[in-house]
Formats: C-alpha cells, sequence, structure tokens
C-alpha cells in the first residue's frame, strides 16, 4: 500500500462545517435502492451537497439518510429529468447549478472545466477565498485500467492507501499544502467519507489515462 509522508504543512478547509448525514461526511449515493442512483449517482449527490453548502451557510444535520434521500430524489426530479445511464455529464451539471442559482437569487454562475494550468489555482481560490466547495471528476479513462489512489489521514502528516477511484465525482472540501513544494493534498467528500487526494496523481492520471474535459471542476464563480 503507498503511503505519503509531508514535512511541515499548511492546511485550508471550508470555514463552515460539512454537510452531516447521521455520521457520515457528505452524501453517498450507496444508501439509495434505487440502481441507476446507486450506481451512477455521485455526480447528483455533488449538486445536492454543493447547494445545501452553500445555501444554508451553516452545518446542516439530517435526521436520517431517508430524509436525504428523499431531497436527493426531488433535486432529481427538478434538476435532471433527462438521466444519462452513465451519470451527468459536466455541462449539465453547470446547467442545473445556474438553474439553482438564478430561481434562488444566489450571485453566483458556474461553468464545466477550467484549462490545466489554471485547475489547482481555482480549486485553492473556491475553497479558500469563496469558501465554496469544489466539485470534481476522475474521468472514466476508457481505453485503460487505471486508478486515482484515495487515502487516508492516519496522522497529521501520513497518508495511507485505502481505495481508489475513476469515471467519479467527489468533492473536495479542503487541501493541505507542503511549503515550498508543489505537493498538494486535497481533502475529499465521497460516499459519505473523507478520503485524500494527492494533486500530481490526479493530474498524472488525467495526463496518461484521461483528459481535461471529463477530468475537471465545476468552476463557480461570483457575478
Amino acid at each position: 500500500m503507498k503511503k505519503i509522508v509531508l514535512n511541515e504543512i499548511e492546511e485550508v478547509n471550508l470555514s463552515k462545517s460539512y454537510i452531516v448525514v447521521e455520521s457520515s461526511f457528505g452524501g453517498n449515493q450507496g444508501w439509495s435502492n434505487k440502481k441507476l442512483v446507486a450506481d451512477y449517482g455521485c455526480g447528483l449527490i455533488a449538486f445536492n451537497d454543493a447547494i445545501l453548502y452553500m445555501k444554508t451557510g451553516l452545518r446542516r444535520k439530517f435526521n436520517s439518510k431517508e430524509n436525504y434521500l428523499n431531497r436527493l430524489y426531488m433535486i432529481k426530479k427538478d434538476y435532471f429529468k433527462f438521466w444519462f445511464w452513465h451519470g451527468i455529464p459536466g455541462i449539465f451539471l453547470s446547467l442545473a447549478m445556474n438553474r439553482f442559482f438564478k430561481g434562488n437569487n444566489m450571485p453566483y454562475k458556474a461553468k464545466w472545466g477550467v484549462l490545466p494550468c489554471n485547475l489547482k489555482r481555482r480549486i485553492k481560490e473556491m475553497i479558500n477565498h469563496m469558501d465554496v466547495p469544489v466539485i470534481i471528476s476522475v474521468g472514466p479513462g476508457y481505453l485503460n485500467k487505471n486508478r486515482v489512489t484515495l487515502y487516508e489521514r492516519v496522522s497529521k502528516k501520513e497518508f495511507q492507501e485505502v481505495n481508489s477511484a475513476k469515471g467519479h465525482y467527489m468533492m473536495v472540501t479542503g487541501y493541505i499544502e507542503e511549503p515550498g513544494t508543489e505537493k498538494l493534498m486535497l481533502r475529499l467528500s465521497s460516499w459519505g467519507k473523507m478520503y485524500y487526494m494527492d494533486y500530481s496523481e490526479y493530474e498524472e492520471y488525467v495526463k496518461k489515462s484521461d483528459n481535461f474535459y471529463f477530468s475537471s471542476i465545476l468552476n463557480i464563480r461570483k457575478k
């Protein structure tokens, strides 16, 4: 199993507590007994958690997974009437997000995708300066079996491999930098758990196994 050990660290997280459902860290598509949502609902989860965080501006607890899923199905009905078998394309996430912003008089606009040279900077800006969680995609990489490693934080500066992902949306809720280096660990919400992803490994996956359209972020800016 892979390990990452940092020397000195600087850590930045969203300013408010993230979405909590019972004891989870964000939503989990696996709670659903509807096959399409359970298998391909990661974009729907990301959309729902993002708007919950942005709209309430407060820690949001749900009494049960059932309540969370009821809200999720309402969001699907209102914003994603046309469902794609392998999940929601990024462009449709941006269209739905802009509909939500307009309907709720929120001064934001969303666009899918960021130029590779700007991707790291935009993630950090959205977390640190806008207090907005970042929907990030690990693209499907159809022609290979490579995956991006997900890590668990086992101590303040040490991370150990526990999972992996591809063809999957996750939420960036913070990041850890090693000063004086390019090292950047993204703190993620996925499947209702907290993970970390090495940005350089993500970048390498995209360059070798996918592309910077499928693997990118929902870029949200102030109007």
